[in-house]
Formats: structure tokens, sequence, C-alpha cells
């Protein structure tokens, strides 16, 4: 018990601190209560420090995005047109009438003679494509399947009773 008589004197101690400031100072004269430094403030100096490493950061970050964006984007539009001119090329108009022979010359969607195309079901091999991959279908039915399903998703419900 004697040795908690230290401790439960300090926590009085602070009690009466928090409690009556103005009590304690009264009752102890001889101590003296260092109040919590206040933050010195910035000069000007420190303040244009800061503020030219926030604007260092974010021209850094901007220049970091146009580098990406300008690194993704030609690679983007390279591949565009390497597939653009893959579509136009005797290989894939071989591929594209082996296609269309396989399938009887109709839409394989909607049982149409008429402005046939290829289309891809999935690009998964795309250049190389197995036949397994492509399907006949009209311009019409090719244009809501893109439409309806995206590009390049390999998600074509409607046809998923053709390709099973």
């Amino acid at each position: 018990m004697e040795a908690l008589l230290p401790i439960i004197g300090l926590l009085w101690l602070a009690f009466i601190i928090y409690v009556d400031k103005k009590r304690f100072e009264e009752r102890f004269p001889d101590v003296v209560i260092v109040p919590e430094a206040e933050p010195k403030p910035k000069t000007i100096m420190e303040e244009h420090r800061e503020a030219m490493a926030r604007f260092r950061e974010a021209i850094t970050k901007s220049r970091i995005e146009a580098i990406e964006e300008t690194e993704t984007k030609p690679r983007i539009d390279n591949y565009r047109q390497k597939y653009l001119d893959y579509l136009q090329s005797p290989e894939w108009h071989a591929v594209s009438l082996a296609i269309k022979k396989r399938d009887n010359f109709t839409c394989q969607s909607c049982g149409s003679t008429s402005n046939l195309q290829t289309h891809h079901i999935t690009y998964k091999n795309l250049f190389n494509e197995p036949d397994e991959d492509l399907i006949c279908v009209c311009q019409p039915c090719h244009s809501i399947l893109h439409l309806h399903y995206g590009k390049n998703t390999g998600n074509y419900p409607l046809l998923q009773h053709i390709v099973a």
C-alpha cells in the first residue's frame, strides 16, 4: 500500500490540475506549469518551398500521365490499323469465304442470305483464327451483335446455340 501512495498522490495532483488550475496555482505557487508550445509560424521562405514542392509534384504527375497516354495511344492506333489492313488482305478474304461456304452462305443468326459478313466470336486468336472462332452473319445481325454486346467481348448469347 505504501508503494501506491506516490502514484495516488500524482493522480490526485493531475486531478486537481484538471479540475481547477487557479486553485492549483494558489496551493502550489512554486510549481510552474509550462504551457504547450504553439507551433512556430512558418517563414515566407518555408511556405514558398512547400508550395514549390507541391507544384513540382503536380507537374511530375501530369508529365507521367502525358507520357503514359502518348505511349499507349499509338500502340492502340497501330493495332487498330493493323486489324483494318488485315480485313482488306487476301488472306482474310480467303478465310472469310471459307467460313461463308462452311455456313452455306447463310446468316447463322437469322437465316438471311444477303449482305453476309464473317464475325469473330472471339478475338483471342486474331490474325490466326481457327474456323470455330468465326461465324457467318448478315450485316444487320452483325451490327446488332456489336451494338448490343460490344466489340471484342467474345460474349454473344445469340450465337451460343450455334457454337455449342
